[in-house]
Parts: C-alpha cells; sequence; structure tokens
C-alpha cells in the first residue's frame, strides 16, 4: 500500500487536505477462531524476578539526587527507557534500561528530588521468568 498526503488540495487552499493511496492485491487467508486458540500457551511469562536498581558511583564523594521518575510502579520498561534523571554537582543525566528482556517497574526507594549515597538501592525492577506448564 502507498499513501501519500498534503496540507494544500489541488487549488492550493491549505483548509483541506488531500491523500491519495494505491493498494496492490494481496491475498490473506481468515481464518476463524477455534476453542484451541484461546487457550493459554505452554510458556506463560510473569515479571517475578527482582532486580535492584542501584545509584550509579560517580566517585565525588557527594550524594547524588533522583530529580524526576519517568517509570511509576506497574509500567512496563523497555530497552533504553529512560527510567529517572539523577543530578550530581555537575550535571545532570538520564539513567537508562540496557537490558534484554522487558521489565515492569516495582518499587520506588528514592522519592523524586531525593540524595542519595552511591551504591544506594533507588527502586526494584521485575524481570519476566518463564515458567513451563
Amino acid at each position: 500500500m502507498w499513501l501519500s498526503s498534503s496540507n494544500k488540495n489541488e487549488e492550493g487552499d491549505p483548509s483541506s487536505t488531500n491523500v491519495s493511496t494505491t493498494m496492490e492485491e494481496e491475498k490473506v487467508d481468515i481464518v476463524p477462531p477455534t476453542p484451541e486458540s484461546n487457550e493459554i500457551p505452554e510458556e506463560t511469562v510473569k515479571y517475578t524476578v527482582p532486580v535492584d536498581i542501584r545509584m550509579p558511583d560517580m566517585s565525588d564523594g557527594h550524594d547524588n539526587t533522583v530529580d524526576t521518575w519517568y517509570k511509576q510502579p506497574g509500567d512496563t520498561i523497555k530497552y533504553n527507557d529512560i527510567l529517572c534523571d539523577i543530578s550530581t554537582q555537575d550535571f545532570t543525566f538520564g539513567l537508562s534500561m540496557d537490558d534484554n528482556h522487558d521489565a515492569i517497574m516495582g518499587e520506588i526507594h528514592v522519592e523524586a528530588g531525593t540524595k542519595a549515597k552511591d551504591g544506594a538501592r533507588i527502586c526494584t525492577i521485575y524481570h519476566p521468568e518463564v515458567v513451563a506448564k
């Protein structure tokens, strides 16, 4: 399928939009649902493995501050998501998730605007555990 749009029609009127489409014929097999398709799969993902996230060690001897939380308890965390902003005496950075697994945000142990020592537990996330039936 090809789709294009513009903010002006052929007469140059910006209040309307032209949209044109070209569709190629695609053969799609439609399979009606069966009772078997509604069954729970053999493997079910459960987010039960706790992982503590700690304040990075900045080696500057100062307590650092969690400025803002971008994820709240129950939120899904994906690869490269930023969990929170952390401020040091010199700069602010986003603490991102660089894990191969999706996770669920669990408990926040250091509230926004609060200082924490290097290595202090700032939150707990939960990784998936695959359980075979």
